[in-house]
């Protein structure tokens, strides 16, 4: 007996042993209820039915129509990946549809939200796209109404899944030429540096792995230069004093 479930109901209670939803919690359901409050004292079978019976109140039989709508609360799911995540897809089985099926999820305690419903009579099988949105973690709840033709067929649904794919914060990835020549003519100014002194400054940075600051037109951004390709093009003189293109690969930190 589950006595005075909510404030308008009494009934009786189901649970499963072989499934735990927590330590020592088995898995549990509301079943049978009467529109009714008082205690539950007495619970029996009789002819293939459930009969219970509320103190003050009288004895209450199973009846052979359906309630009008139920739910099933999955619990929370973090697919255990501690990033940010995106669920584009949601499966659900069922048995040939009387009624319909609809998911709710509820991104990071944010509210359960309603996606698109499993509501074709007869079918058996329904993938829909769920809203983009980016989460830590995500409750499942599954609402089931009975059918619209009669009051004793309802939707069993056998198998659901939801698809996560994780969508961490991404990096983005600069690849930078720069002209390292002794002498550069830059809009009609000439402008004088040592390749080799510069060379070694974008090389240290390699290897310090330390933030910097990157600018690009109006905007900047802080870095951690990973690499450093020399590309020489000619020798001044006839020593070995290359000048060339440094390209530099650089990654920004999000």
């Amino acid at each position: 007996g589950w006595s005075n479930f909510d404030g308008t109901s009494t009934g009786l209670g189901r649970m499963d042993l072989s499934e735990l939803t927590g330590v020592n919690e088995p898995a549990y359901a509301s079943d049978l209820m009467a529109t009714a409050q008082g205690d539950v004292l007495h619970a029996a079978n009789w002819s293939g039915t459930r009969l219970f019976s509320v103190s003050g109140d009288g004895i209450y039989k199973e009846d052979t129509a359906l309630v009008s709508e139920g739910y099933v609360e999955a619990g929370t799911y973090r697919w255990g990946v501690p990033d940010r995540k995106f669920l584009p897809r949601f499966d659900m089985r069922t048995e040939p549809l009387n009624g319909t099926v609809v998911p709710y999820l509820n991104h990071d305690s944010s509210g359960y939200t309603a996606q698109t419903g499993h509501t074709i009579a007869g079918d058996t099988e329904k993938t829909i796209p769920c809203e983009q949105v980016g989460f830590s973690d995500v409750a499942v709840k599954l609402v089931l109404t009975r059918s619209t033709s009669t009051t004793t067929l309802g939707p069993v649904l056998t198998r659901w899944q939801a698809r996560a794919y994780a969508a961490p914060t991404r990096a983005r990835v600069f690849s930078i030429p720069v002209i390292l020549h002794k002498k550069l003519n830059l809009r009609g100014r000439e402008y004088y540096q040592n390749v080799i002194d510069e060379r070694t400054f974008l090389e240290a940075l390699v290897q310090d792995s330390k933030i910097v600051t990157y600018q690009e037109g109006d905007e900047t951004f802080e870095v951690v230069v990973e690499n450093v390709e020399w590309v020489p093009l000619e020798a001044l003189n006839t020593g070995w004093e290359w000048q060339g293109t440094a390209i530099v690969t650089a990654r920004s930190i999000e």
